[in-house]
């Protein structure tokens, strides 16, 4: 399985610094190809922010490179993925907080993370950087933004159209390193053909579902697909930071 793999980060147009952070693995586990993506924002209402971003990507990278090849070797299932982001991220949430605690600098971030078997994509998610699939029949949003606007929007106080206007969708509620976190784990099947996206809030916020879809299915030169998104979100003024990563079959 030959896979294309995209990405972009930039601080925007208007942010002094980039607090987004991301990585993408690919390996081949005999004859399995496995990737891994994440997305992690730092917090802009946090102060230093951007320190707590790139630790979260460390911690993806390292669980990647030593505990995913006995993971496969044992025999890899969902629940055993799951345990083991569990209690990777609960123990970098401790050590954020307790940072926090002694130093007075409180440190957040989003975490957006996928993993891509044969089969399955098992994912995480932290806060409201996102997760989308292209199936070949449109553009699905895999990840649920944690945020008190979707929260409004799940108990029918406000209407599906108002969210991307609604103030309090840059209230999160929750993320790394700050108050309660539970993350939301869910595997899903792999279809046989598509791509998967990862992106920051700085990218979503500005664009809507059609045209990421058009960009990412339509686009002649796929490996230019981020560079346009990021284009079209700084035409936008683009006030926060932008944070996109494609992956998808050749």
């Amino acid at each position: 399985m030959a896979l294309q793999l995209v990405h972009i980060t930039d601080k925007g147009a208007t942010r002094p610094s980039n607090q987004d952070s991301f990585c993408a693995r690919i390996s081949n586990f005999g004859r399995e190809t496995i990737a891994m993506l994440a997305v992690c924002d730092g917090v802009g209402g946090l102060q230093s922010g951007e320190l707590a971003s790139p630790g979260a990507v460390r911690c993806f990278e390292e669980w990647f490179e030593r505990q995913l090849p006995e993971i496969v070797q044992s025999g890899l299932t969902a629940d055993v993925v799951f345990f083991s982001w569990h209690r990777m991220l609960e123990t970098l949430h401790t050590a954020l907080c307790s940072y926090s605690g002694k130093t007075g600098i409180q440190l957040g971030t989003t975490v957006s993370a996928l993993l891509l078997t044969r089969d399955a994509l098992y994912q995480v998610q932290v806060g409201d950087s996102r997760i989308y699939l292209d199936d070949g029949l449109g553009l699905v949003q895999l990840s649920k933004d944690q945020t008190l606007a979707m929260r409004e929007v799940e108990a029918g106080r406000l209407s599906p159209e108002a969210l991307t206007t609604d103030r309090r969708s840059s209230i999160l509620l929750q993320c790394l390193g700050y108050g309660k976190m539970e993350p939301v784990f869910q595997c899903t099947k792999r279809p046989v053909q598509g791509a998967v996206l990862l992106c920051s809030d700085g990218l979503s916020n500005l664009l809507d579902d059609q045209e990421i879809l058009f960009e990412v299915v339509h686009g002649v030169y796929k490996q230019n697909c981020c560079k346009r998104l990021l284009n079209i979100a700084k035409n936008r003024g683009a006030p926060d930071n932008v944070t996109a990563v494609l992956l998808q079959k050749q």
